[in-house]
């Protein structure tokens, strides 16, 4: 079925609203909150009228799956995590509980993204190989890097999990761009003045200053917009467009389509690719991979498809990504991605839809295969547990010999880690607190889930940490905890946090070595 058109779902039908002047900004979580359980109510309607051109009455009381597929950036500014997206689909009417017809999966957008990078490349990746999948948007480039897990096979499609993923962001692609192009045209001279400014002895309007690039700038922009899309058979390199530079003479610049590649388009190229290299050399986001090789997609100038601008800009992108990763000393192989990210998986749609695999075995992922308990220990107190997640206490373990389950045999960790908390109240100049980590020797699967509480007498190992609390009556500790997919690792932090003052340096760190983990179905 054919994407549901969304664009009229909330155009102005009151007059009196059309004027801008009336509308305001807002940041209240209330109103947002609003607005997107209305959008979604909404486009359940839009859906549920495409469904009943379509098959009229006949899907009704049929299974009903729904493919949710977000960009990262707005998952993680706008619905916070996919739990709660989830929860969304629920409050407007999507997905129904205690509703097995209706179920839907979700992903951020671009992981199931394999099996068709394969199809247009015919590439055979090797098995554990690690790639990169770089988006390009017009404020930030979203790097996911993806280790292939599953090699493909008659009937059955290869696949990879996400090792890490990381979003940096910059300004405004096309502010960069109309930016060097004014420096450019300062710098030589390159405006057309009227008879007043001719001889350069009026001096009111300074066309160097800042203020002239402010006064200049929408309108300077629309047209290298204008000149960039043209969507001509052929690139004429010395096409032109003109620009006023104000609007208190008729002093003007001429541009080139050639001063807007070489001077504007290309510098701005040439700065993402030098953030999408350096992250394989940065070892806090993909330095400890070996990385065999970078996709990158999407075209954040939004240039016309097919267009001979668009091979331009591809041609610039891959000479970009080819030198900026032998700059890094990199064996890397870079393929800039002709087609987008959408019509990449509608090609591969004809064999298989897009995410189809989560629905007839769930999701791939990595998972421990040990059972982790922690406790956090008083001298002179009480000896408790809290569990600090988004602020909402989970639960409390009151006397001794208890352990909190915190990573459970089986299921899923959290990528960005996880983080406990204890507040202490103690007098200065004491060691009064410390930690405890156990790793259970035997398997608890069908016994214990998370966030349940472990018997003293079970089998297991132990890990200490010691917390100096010197100089401080109040303080956080705080315990952060992280799989390490390089050299199969929990990596464990202990912080400390005063209540009057900044987060403090790392406490104590230890690594549980040799512990990776095994792949299921979730």
């Amino acid at each position: 079925m054919q994407n549901v058109k969304t664009d009229d779902l909330f155009m102005k039908n009151d007059s009196s609203c059309s004027d801008d002047t009336n509308l305001l900004d807002t940041s209240d979580p209330g109103y947002i909150l609003f607005f997107i359980l209305a959008y979604l109510h909404n486009l359940n309607m839009l859906l549920n009228k495409e469904l009943d051109k379509k098959f009229w009455n006949d899907w009704r009381g049929k299974n009903i799956w729904y493919g949710v597929s977000v960009d990262k950036h707005l998952l993680e500014t706008v619905f916070v995590s996919k739990k709660k997206l989830e929860k969304l689909f629920y409050a407007s009417g999507i997905l129904l509980k205690d509703n097995n017809l209706r179920r839907a999966k979700f992903c951020v957008r671009g992981e199931d993204i394999l099996p068709a990078i394969q199809q247009t490349l015919d590439l055979k990746l090797k098995m554990k190989s690690c790639f990169v999948v770089s988006q390009i948007f017009p404020q930030h480039v979203q790097l996911t890097l993806h280790q292939t897990v599953k090699l493909g096979s008659p009937g059955e499609d290869a696949a990879s999990i996400i090792i890490e993923d990381k979003i940096v962001y910059f300004d405004d692609v096309y502010d960069d761009l109309c930016k060097n192009i004014w420096k450019k045209m300062q710098s030589n001279c390159q405006i057309d003045y009227c008879i007043t400014h001719k001889d350069k002895k009026y001096t009111e309007y300074d066309f160097g200053s800042f203020q002239a690039y402010r006064d200049i700038r929408q309108t300077f922009k629309q047209r290298i917009v204008e000149l960039l899309k043209n969507d001509s058979q052929n690139v004429d390199m010395n096409l032109c467009t003109k620009s006023n530079v104000n609007k208190k003479c008729s002093c003007h610049m001429v541009i080139s389509l050639r001063l807007a590649i070489e001077k504007g388009l290309q510098p701005v190229i040439e700065s993402i690719v030098k953030t999408i290299a350096a992250t394989l050399t940065n070892y806090d986001i993909f330095g400890n991979y070996k990385t065999d090789y970078v996709f990158v997609l999407g075209d954040p100038f939004n240039l016309s498809y097919g267009s001979p601008l668009y091979a331009v800009y591809t041609t610039i992108l891959q000479r970009a990504m080819d030198d900026g990763i032998h700059s890094k000393r990199k064996d890397a192989q870079a393929f800039v991605m002709k087609d987008s990210l959408d019509q990449l998986l509608h090609l591969f749609k004809s064999i298989k839809p897009h995410m189809f695999d989560r629905f007839i075995n769930g999701t791939l992922c990595q998972v421990p295969s040990s059972t982790y308990g922690l406790r956090f220990y008083h001298r002179e107190n009480h000896d408790f547990v809290r569990l600090n997640s988004n602020g909402v206490i989970k639960n409390f373990v009151v006397g001794r010999g208890h352990y909190l389950i915190f990573i459970e045999e089986g299921k899923p960790l959290s990528k960005t880690g996880m983080i406990f908390k204890i507040t202490s109240c103690v007098g200065p100049g004491k060691q009064d607190s410390y930690v405890v980590v156990i790793k259970s020797r035997q398997s608890l699967r069908t016994k214990i889930k998370k966030y349940d509480l472990l018997d003293e007498r079970t089998d297991f190992q132990r890990f200490v940490t010691e917390s100096d609390s010197q100089g401080h009556f109040a303080y956080d500790i705080i315990l952060d905890c992280k799989h390490r997919n390089y050299d199969y690792s929990l990596e464990f932090s202990i912080k400390k946090m005063d209540k009057f003052q900044s987060l403090n340096d790392y406490l104590s760190k230890f690594r549980v070595l040799g512990e990776p983990l095994t792949l299921a179905y979730i």
